[in-house]
C-alpha cells in the first residue's frame, strides 16, 4: 500500500488517512500498512486537524483526474482486479 495512516492516540485513534482505512474495508482487505507515531496527545490531535484542513483546502484538476481515472479502470478491468469503486 502506497498510503500510511498515523497513530498518536492513547487508544489507536486513527490520526490521519481515515480514507485509506475506509478503502481497505471496501477491498476486504486484512491487513494495511500503518505508521505509529509517539506523539502526545496534543501534537495527535493537532496533527489530525492539520490533515483534516490540508483536505479542506485542496484542489483537483479535474481534466487530469480524468484521465488518471480513465487509465486507471481500463487496467483494472482488462485484469479483472477489483476496484471496490462504485458510481
Amino acid at each position: 500500500m502506497l498510503s500510511s495512516r498515523r497513530s498518536g492516540l492513547a487508544d489507536g485513534t486513527i490520526t490521519a488517512g481515515h480514507h485509506v482505512h475506509v478503502a481497505a474495508i471496501g477491498l476486504g482487505w486484512d491487513l494495511v500498512a500503518v505508521v505509529f507515531e509517539n506523539d502526545d496527545e496534543a501534537t495527535a490531535q493537532a496533527f489530525a486537524l492539520a490533515d483534516d484542513r490540508t483536505s479542506d483546502l485542496s484542489r483537483y484538476d479535474h481534466e487530469s483526474l480524468a484521465e488518471m481515472m480513465a487509465r486507471f479502470f481500463v487496467h483494472h478491468l482488462s485484469t479483472g482486479i477489483s476496484t471496490a469503486f462504485s458510481a
